[in-house]
């Protein structure tokens, strides 16, 4: 919608696209808090495109490696394994 100048739907889609990705996340919050307080550990979360390696040629740091799939996806448009944020 930017692309084509049009402001206000670019801004009214990002601010609903933010809202969705806000309730999400406090969704995951409410779970870990309830998992927690039964005394079992809650999932982290891991990325669907790219996994944590350690980087030993960087002093051993964690980065992000891509791990695949995302074009394939893209390609197909198969979002099927992405959270529903969008």
């Amino acid at each position: 919608m930017m692309e084509q100048g049009e402001w206000d739907s670019a801004n009214t889609e990002k601010v609903r696209l933010e809202e969705k990705q806000r309730s999400a996340r406090r969704e995951k919050e409410l779970e870990a808090e309830m998992l927690s307080a039964e005394g079992r550990t809650p999932e982290s979360y891991q990325p669907n495109w790219f996994s944590k390696v350690t980087d030993e040629q960087n002093g051993g740091k964690l980065i992000h490696v891509y791990k695949g799939g995302y074009w394939e996806a893209k390609q197909k448009q198969n979002w099927s394994m992405s959270p529903d944020i969008f």
